[in-house]
């Protein structure tokens, strides 16, 4: 019996993922080395002092092997098939994620002193795929694969629902791992995907039709008016 989802979600022709593999092997890397997660994860008194680069390096760091085994498991996967699907959204996705998350929880979160995982980019990377998928679906009219999709957006809200409810994560154990969930990281890595998937098009080749929920006929797709012609052809 055929799962109809799995063979749709990588579109014929595209590319061999590479940065997802890549980033998961730098997570690993910098676990591997004890002396890296301090000087790289987020911590406020030292971004304060000008070390900007843990903003984004944060998230490559990791309290635990079980913490970097679920992290990397879903950014390797989540990850390569969105590069595959749509570059431009990845790395989009990725970069949104990257920033919005320290900062917000900087602002929402002052008693928050560091913050280490890949969590926040995965829910960024399940949130896009699953949105564009979803998109696709609708307007093909396969209804049952769109409803399994939004059966699976469900699952990841109950999962954050559960975070906030308990103060627990549902697949690591925080505790052993002496970390603190962080279910606003979920969410706001969440928001990141959808604003990569519906405010900006992803370019395409002319004639491309762009997902959406009408069940009409799309127009072709248009390039991103506000990038340079060498950007706007990525896809």
């Amino acid at each position: 019996m055929r799962l109809p989802l799995l063979p749709s979600l990588r579109p014929a022709g595209r590319r061999i993922p590479c940065a997802s593999p890549l980033l998961t092997l730098l997570a690993v890397a910098i676990h591997l080395c004890p002396a890296a997660p301090p000087l790289l994860e987020f911590r406020r008194e030292a971004v304060a002092e000008h070390e900007i680069w843990r903003v984004v390096t944060c998230h490559w760091t990791h309290f635990s092997w079980d913490h970097l085994l679920w992290d990397a498991l879903a950014l390797v996967v989540l990850g390569s098939l969105w590069e595959m699907r749509s570059g431009f959204r990845f790395w989009l996705g990725l970069a949104l994620s990257a920033l919005l998350i320290p900062a917000g929880i900087a602002v929402g979160l002052p008693d928050i002193q560091s913050y280490r995982g890949l969590s926040g980019i995965d829910s960024a990377l399940f949130a896009g795929l699953a949105c564009e998928v979803l998109a696709e679906k609708w307007r093909e009219r396969r209804r049952l694969d769109a409803a399994a999709v939004a059966a699976l957006g469900l699952a990841f809200a109950g999962k954050v629902l559960f975070e906030m409810l308990t103060g627990q994560t549902l697949f690591v154990d925080s505790a052993a791992a002496g970390m603190t969930p962080l279910p606003l990281a979920h969410l706001l890595g969440a928001a990141a995907g959808v604003l990569a998937v519906f405010v900006v098009e992803r370019p395409g080749n002319a004639g491309e039709k762009v997902p959406n929920f009408s069940g009409k006929s799309s127009l072709p797709q248009r390039r991103i008016s506000w990038l340079p012609d060498s950007l706007s052809r990525w896809s």
